[in-house]
């Protein structure tokens, strides 16, 4: 149970950069005990990662993330005891 969960693939539609995205559980560090929102990506033969932490919150956030626009995400965060839902485009960092 390593808390690995592959959520989707972009690719380019020059086929000469993808990002392959997964969440993971951080067991480390500064962030220990959250989960990140992990994208690899491939550029011109080149490998870079990206992530973004999911805070963990006392008032029991679900996360859910979406493909968008290429090398952006959605990201939803449902919040049921306040009965709210926040949508937010994401920007994933290459270099």
């Amino acid at each position: 149970m390593d808390a690995f969960d592959f959520e989707f693939l972009q690719m380019d539609p020059n086929r000469n950069r993808f990002y392959a995205n997964y969440i993971d559980y951080v067991r480390e560090g500064k962030h220990k005990g959250e989960r990140a929102f992990k994208s690899i990506i491939y550029n011109d033969g080149e490998l870079s990662e990206d992530k973004i932490y999911l805070k963990k919150d006392k008032r029991k956030l679900k996360f859910r993330i979406y493909p968008a626009k290429l090398g952006h995400v959605l990201i939803v965060e449902h919040n049921k005891k306040a009965k709210t839902i926040d949508l937010h485009l994401e920007k994933l960092n290459v270099e």
